[in-house]
This record gives structure tokens, sequence and C-alpha cells, in this order.
């Protein structure tokens, strides 16, 4: 249980000690153990896809500041330098299910709809400030990212700004026109924990959990009113991140 991975059951943790440790205990015993005297508890873990690396992660959290400068040193345009954090969101009017709080007893009951229909927040933050840029569109794809990289560009053309995102394969289109003070800098691949914006809509989406909406412009109208309550305080809180804080200071 020390490592990330964890167990999902306390029943699989009574399997393991009994074929590990040869120790036979009840599972009342083991979820006593467990949850009252280790204080731990089934948790929603952070998903990571099989597929990442975990050492080329490690090398990027590493190696982000010399990237950062040689960015700078080569692209640079003597501007002021500001490094922000991108990502697109899905918001649709399927319900969004989680956990509930009920009394002890009481079987919580969530009400799911079906209903198609969905749009998407093109985003961007800034860890060190917590500034944050955002658009709607209807679609993810390039025409729409241009649209935002554009929109972007235009609000902070008077500084140098490097984004860091994944690599979905419109963010690096060939058909792209980035502006000179606007470049990308890739994440590794399968890494979107690498990436503080993913905590700002887990953030912005957790009000939205079992509420049913009867048209998408009822949601659209909420989830506005929810990116617009958003301060660059709370934004700081979520997305400044210690590994990227550091590059840039460093």
């Amino acid at each position: 249980m020390q490592e990330p991975q964890g167990e999902t059951s306390y029943g699989k943790l009574q399997t393991w000690l009994e074929k590990e440790c040869g120790i036979k205990v009840s599972y009342k015993v083991v979820h006593d153990l467990v949850h009252y005297k280790l204080k731990a508890d089934l948790k929603v873990p952070r998903p990571q896809s099989e597929k990442a690396n975990e050492e080329v992660q490690a090398s990027f959290k590493k190696k982000l500041c010399e990237l950062i400068k040689v960015m700078i040193k080569y692209f640079g345009n003597s501007k002021p330098v500001r490094i922000w954090c991108q990502d697109e969101s899905r918001f649709g009017l399927i319900t969004m299910q989680g956990r509930m709080i009920t009394l002890k007893g009481v079987k919580p009951i969530g009400k799911k709809q079906w209903k198609r229909g969905n749009f998407y927040i093109y985003g961007v933050v800034e860890p060190a400030t917590g500034e944050q840029y955002y658009q709607e569109f209807s679609q993810l794809n390039y025409n729409c990212f241009q649209e935002f990289l554009n929109g972007f560009g235009q609000k902070y053309s008077e500084t140098f700004n490097l984004i860091i995102m994944d690599n979905g394969s419109f963010h690096k289109a060939l058909l792209l026109d980035w502006a000179d003070h606007v470049m990308p800098i890739y994440l590794p691949a399968y890494s979107p924990e690498l990436n503080p914006i993913e905590r700002l809509w887990e953030h912005t989406k957790k009000d939205l959990k079992w509420e049913n909406y009867s048209s998408l412009d009822k949601l659209k109208e909420h989830v506005n009113t929810i990116i617009k309550s958003l301060t660059n305080e709370e934004v700081l809180s979520l997305c400044g991140w210690d590994y990227i804080l550091e590059a840039i200071l460093s």
C-alpha cells in the first residue's frame, strides 16, 4: 500500500496476506486494520496510461529548465517570456458520475440521462500567476486549435509565449500557422498527468457531477459561469506545480 499502484479491494489484501505471508484472517480484521489503524482507504486514483514511460517523464521534468532556455535562446525575440500550459476538455449532456454523501445505511441513487450533445473548452493557464485564457468550440481539430492560437497570440502579443501541451495530432498539424511569439513545448507521449491544467478541468467538473441539463445551452451557461468564477489565485493553487515553477525560476 506504500506504492501508488495500491490495491483495489480489502478482499484482495486478505488474499495477499494468506498467499504471501501465510496469515489467514477475516475480512473484518483486514478492513479494521487497514481502515482504522493504518488510516488507509479506497481513493479515486489518478489515471496513468500503460504506455507511459516513467523514465522519459522524469527526464522531461529534469530538463524542462534547459529546454526553456534553449527555446528562448534560438527563438526568443527580446520580449518578456511567459510559460503556459494548454489542453482541451469535453463537456456533454450525458450525466457525469461521481461519489455521493449519504447517512450510514442510506444507499445513494444517481439519476443519469443519455442525451447527445457536447462541446469543447480550449484553455491555457500560466502556472506562475494563475492567469487563464479560454475559448469554446464545437469540435476538436486543428482548425479550431488554429483559431484558439490566433486569439491567444493576439491577446498576448507583447510577450514571448512558450506553451506546454500534449502530443495531440492537431497540436502538431503541418498546416498550423504559429505566430513568432507563440511556440509549443510538447510533453512526453501518454503523459497528461504532467500537465497541471488537467487538475483545473477536474476542479471545473466537480460541480457538474449528477447534474442533468435539459439542453446544451443550459450546460454551456453553467460551465461558463464556473470558468468566469475562477480566480487567478484559485488556478495558481491548482496549477502551480513545483517542477514547472522551478524550471521557470531557475
